[in-house]
């Protein structure tokens, strides 16, 4: 099964309607059928809640259900360790990527998956190395 890290350009995606969310949620469908593993680094659930408050189309208990709704897909979240943090350095060092971002690439690369992702900024900046790695959506 191929692994599929997804970043919250993507996740955002599936709770407001937005250029590409019909992609989006054809990947959340794919995980749902079991066709991909859905992975991401556990600072996905900050940067989607931020965004959301941001947004403005979703009151406070909104954003908590929707919070709930993500936990409740299971899918799998890593947090930083000495590997990924290393990795997401480097990617970093190498490009003009945020350590954010760099996070979700080192992930694809260390997890030999393909990261998803709705932020062309992203892509385009990825280290050409890491390239074979992001996908957009």
């Amino acid at each position: 099964m191929e692994t599929v890290v997804i970043d919250a350009s993507v996740l955002i995606k599936w709770f407001v309607n937005e250029i590409k969310s019909d992609s989006a949620i054809k990947i959340r469908d794919q995980y749902i059928k079991e066709e991909v593993n859905l992975i991401a680094p556990n600072l996905i659930l900050y940067e989607v809640l931020n965004a959301l408050k941001y947004i403005k189309l979703h009151n406070q208990e909104e954003v908590g259900e929707i919070f709930e709704i993500i936990i409740n897909y299971g899918i799998e979240l890593f947090t930083l360790n000495k590997e990924l943090a290393n990795k997401a350095i480097e990617i970093a060092m190498k490009s003009k990527l945020s350590l954010y971002d760099s996070t979700y690439v080192a992930l694809a690369s260390i997890k030999k998956g393909k990261l998803v992702t709705a932020d062309e900024r992203l892509s385009i900046n990825t280290p050409k190395e890491y390239k074979k790695n992001v996908k957009i959506l």
